[in-house]
């Protein structure tokens, strides 16, 4: 039996998102699912553990901010089976209040560290 390790509900919300990685490049992405403290996506490119990246995501219905600009670190990267692409697993940092807002507005009870 595998052991839950992960310290937030993880919520299934589909959204796109452009990832910026160290050398400036710009790759696109969508998220599979979303926590107050990271997130699960997909893209067309294998990234290494440990990258340090800037992700920018769009949310559903955009208020006040049309884009949530979030750092994050990267976990693991896995090939997605029956896909293409892979499954890139992400932990913020610093996360911004309002991002906070969005992860309320898919589940009121959630709490924040």
């Amino acid at each position: 039996m595998t052991v839950e390790r992960r310290q937030h509900t993880r919520y299934d919300k589909a959204l796109p998102a452009l990832l910026v990685l160290p050398d400036g490049h710009r790759m696109e992405a969508s998220t599979e699912n979303l926590s107050s403290g990271g997130a699960r996506l997909v893209t067309n490119k294998r990234l290494p553990a440990g990258v340090h990246i800037l992700m920018e995501l769009t949310p559903p219905s955009p208020p006040e901010r049309s884009v949530f600009k979030l750092w994050a670190n990267t976990l693991h990267s896995t090939a997605l089976e029956g896909r293409n692409g892979f499954g890139l697993g992400i932990q913020f940092e610093n996360i911004p209040t309002h991002y906070k807002g969005l992860i309320l507005s898919l589940d009121p009870g959630a709490r924040f560290n």
